[in-house]
């Protein structure tokens, strides 16, 4: 067994045993760019204004493949009619866990996990330690629209009571 696979079913597990319920749904897959100024046709490869689920919805920019509402992480979405994601049947969680997580108080989850995106443990979560938890740079635009969206207050920094648009 190669090293990276091992590390990867290690943190896989922890962060399952450390969040059982953020379970996340994620954008989807990009199906539709802003053009670039000059170049018709072209995607900019920054900004992508429609995102396709994975049971076919598609949804505008900043949005979560979630049935109901999601934080800013599209983690710990709020369950209905028995569905958290927009999955295709195949994907969909057991009864079990469906039931499991509609008992889940969401917002000590969304707690739980700004907590372990804060790592500063400030309270403040910055837009470098937003844009990590994606893997991404500072100077993504689409992150940073989305990080300027979540702050509600305009401080320049995300509270535990800004991750959810509602």
């Amino acid at each position: 067994m190669h090293v990276t696979h091992l590390f990867s079913i290690i943190v896989a597990l922890a962060f399952s045993i450390s969040s059982a319920v953020a379970e996340c749904c994620g954008g989807g897959e990009c199906v539709s760019w802003n053009p670039v100024p000059g170049k018709p046709g072209k995607p900019d490869g920054e900004i992508c204004n429609r995102w396709k689920c994975a049971d076919g919805f598609v949804h505008g920019n900043f949005q979560c493949c979630g049935v109901s509402k999601c934080n800013v992480f599209c983690c710990n979405c709020d369950k209905k009619n028995g569905k958290v994601c927009r999955t295709p049947k195949t994907l969909l969680m057991d009864e079990e866990e469906q039931v499991l997580l509609g008992d889940v108080d969401m917002s000590a989850a969304d707690e739980t996990m700004f907590e372990n995106v804060n790592v500063g443990g400030t309270g403040n979560m910055t837009i470098e330690e937003f844009v990590r938890y994606f893997g991404a740079k500072v100077d993504d635009a689409e992150l940073v629209a989305k990080f300027e969206l979540y702050d509600k207050n305009g401080d320049g920094f995300l509270q535990v009571g800004e991750m959810r648009l509602a």
